[in-house]
């Protein structure tokens, strides 16, 4: 769920982020839809980078402005597979996604197209 846990810190007391690739790919794996957004799914990683609030900002625009200070990190994560484009949706079809994780808690922050 979108603001929800996701994935479990397993780096606690360490230097940020608190999971790293090894975990996100776990993550997937157990939870192929990644977010409650894709559906019906399987999710496969196309890429997992760990940035500042400000580098993304930067590279996407200011609709990726979260919230969290410039200095947070974050774990974007871009997937592909055949989702629904809208809950109305009855025909999924092949898009590409980013879901971006707080990289302190590990819960999933924001879903949007790439």
């Amino acid at each position: 769920m979108v603001g929800g846990p996701a994935i479990t810190p397993t780096r606690a007391g360490q230097m940020m982020p608190t999971f790293d690739e090894a975990d996100v790919r776990a993550y997937v794996q157990a939870h192929p839809n990644v977010s409650k957004g894709l559906n019906p799914g399987p999710a496969v990683v196309d890429s997992i980078e760990f940035m500042s609030q400000r580098e993304l900002r930067t590279r996407f625009g200011s609709g990726a402005d979260l919230g969290k200070p410039d200095d947070a990190v974050l774990c974007v994560v871009t997937v592909h597979g055949m989702f629904l484009r809208a809950p109305e949706s009855t025909s999924p079809s092949l898009l590409t996604k980013r879901v971006v994780f707080d990289g302190r808690t590990g819960n999933e922050l924001v879903l949007w197209g790439a």
